[in-house]
């Protein structure tokens, strides 16, 4: 608590961990802003390496890191933007108590007790929006995601360039990342062992 111009440090109170892995980097950041009915938002980046692997002969070249090789965790932000049982990747929504504990709001992503999932997600599937806001009159959240760095589409091989986002979101959802990015602009399921693509993602089912 701050008060008379100091920070009593014995007063902290933790209200929740979010896991980070920091072994290369990146997209840790995020922000937190208060909405109606004193709700808490909170931004986590994927966690995830946009960047190529140093001697990898198969890499993301800009594109969606997809990497499920073995030891390769922090090259695919599956692990994070896409699941539903991890904090990162997403826009948190709670009610902080006086005692700091927290409830979930109604219209969270997933209501409490859902196998494999947390109820904190209000949306999910985020890659790097690190400000967000909202409308202090109907709750609407604003955000803003910074795409990844491919400059042309390869629409055969992995997928599209990489756009930045304006988002609004009136209730909870998926936006879609790393499958999807934009208006839904899938990417191309790829092989980092071979360097053969696949299947083309399917919005519908993610």
């Amino acid at each position: 608590k701050f008060k008379d111009g100091v920070f009593d440090l014995s007063s902290e109170q933790k209200i929740l961990d979010v896991d980070s892995q920091r072994e290369i980097c990146c997209h840790t950041g995020g922000s937190i802003a208060y909405g109606p009915g004193n709700l808490l938002y909170v931004s986590t980046g994927d966690n995830s390496t946009p960047f190529n692997e140093k001697g990898a002969k198969y890499i993301n070249s800009g594109y969606a890191p997809l990497n499920d090789l073995p030891g390769k965790e922090q090259y695919d932000a599956r692990r994070s933007s896409g699941n539903t049982n991890d904090l990162r990747g997403k826009r948190l929504r709670i009610k902080v108590n006086e005692d700091g504990s927290y409830d979930i709001p109604e219209g969270n992503l997933f209501p409490v007790g859902m196998e494999k999932t947390r109820p904190e997600i209000y949306t999910m599937g985020h890659r790097n929006p690190y400000r967000i806001s909202v409308d202090p009159k109907n709750g609407y959240l604003y955000w803003g995601e910074v795409g990844p760095d491919a400059r042309v589409d390869s629409l055969l091989t992995r997928g599209p360039r990489g756009y930045d986002e304006m988002n609004q979101a009136q209730k909870a959802g998926n936006f879609g990342w790393p499958l999807f990015i934009g208006d839904n602009k899938a990417y191309i399921s790829y092989n980092y062992a071979t360097g053969e693509s696949g299947e083309i993602y399917n919005p519908e089912k993610p």
